[in-house]
């Protein structure tokens, strides 16, 4: 009220008589009460100051007032956390340094714009009412999000890949069958996710997806290569499935597997877990394509003797002529 920030210059012994009265209002209509309070204050003093300055003062000391106010009930609040918290290091602070953590702890509640967080019950007691906020409550969400999309993703692929499949080989079961590889391979990544304490984030995330699109193809290939010949004894129909496929899946998943491998070479470690657990993800589902496979078909083993002598086999195809 004596400085520059005032639209009306006034003395020590004004300056006090309006700072009481702007002080003395509180509450939601604080407002009209220093509108009020302050013209009434000067009068009772026998000061006399026209209409128009006392609008002028009136309108300075709004938001010092305003926040002078917030600070000193926050103030208090800080005390009667400190308080409620009993805290024994709190309790053992001299006062100089109890008010440092006093002032400090009223700066984060202003700061989080909760002014009051000691509040009395009904019986007349203070009571803690907090709310968390910041960057730790946003990675909690995005956590719980997470989650929550990748089981109903995980869910929905899975079940679109049965149903695309058991209406490709017209029978539900060998629907489920040509899924099994990549199942195998989701249980493996998310099993060596826990082992090796690797979080569900964003990025692993993605890795159901990925391993879904890439790894149905080597069952798909496999039981497609299977069911050609269906006159065929059943064990030479499996050996005849693995020797014509097997060369086309294994080069597709160690193509796709040493493609995802270059990103473990980085420093970005989301990006080396994604890329060391999906091309694991495909070694394996391959791996599995060719063991279980016949072992969910009713087939123990492979009989090598029964694989190029059927005479079912259709005749091989010459190479191809090399271009002069």
């Amino acid at each position: 009220l004596q400085g520059a920030e005032s639209m009306v210059q006034l003395d020590a012994g004004v300056a006090d008589v309006v700072a009481g009265a702007a002080m003395d209002a509180d509450g939601p209509f604080a407002e009209a009460e220093r509108a009020a309070g302050i013209p009434a204050a000067l009068e009772a003093a026998g000061i006399s100051l026209d209409p128009a300055s006392i609008e002028d003062l009136v309108w300075s000391v709004e938001t010092p007032a305003a926040e002078t106010v917030r600070d000193l009930r926050t103030r208090a609040h800080a005390d009667a956390l400190l308080v409620d918290l009993e805290l024994q290091t709190v309790n053992q602070l001299e006062p100089g340094a109890r008010g440092r953590l006093r002032d400090a702890v009223a700066a984060a509640l202003v700061d989080l714009a909760l002014p009051q967080v000691a509040v009395p019950d009904a019986n007349g007691e203070t009571r803690l009412a907090y709310v968390v906020s910041g960057m730790p409550v946003l990675h909690r969400g995005l956590s719980r999000s997470t989650r929550r999309n990748q089981r109903s993703s995980l869910g929905f692929a899975l079940l679109t890949v049965v149903l695309v499949l058991s209406v490709r080989f017209r029978n539900p079961l060998s629907g489920l069958l040509a899924a099994v590889p990549t199942g195998a391979a989701l249980l493996v990544v998310y099993g060596g996710m826990g082992l090796m304490d690797i979080r569900l984030d964003i990025g692993t995330s993605m890795l159901a997806s990925i391993v879904i699109g890439a790894g149905v193809d080597y069952g798909v290939h496999m039981l497609s290569a299977w069911r050609a010949k269906e006159s065929e004894p059943p064990i030479a129909g499996a050996v005849r499935a693995a020797s014509r496929a097997g060369g086309a899946i294994w080069t597709n998943a160690l193509a796709v597997a040493a493609g995802f491998f270059v990103l473990t070479l980085g420093d970005a470690r989301p990006l080396k877990n994604v890329g060391g657990l999906t091309a694991a993800a495909m070694i394996v589902a391959a791996g599995c394509t060719f063991v279980m496979l016949p072992l969910l078909g009713r087939r123990r083993q492979y009989d090598r003797t029964a694989d190029e002598a059927d005479p079912a086999d259709p005749p091989m195809l010459p190479p191809p002529e090399r271009f002069s």
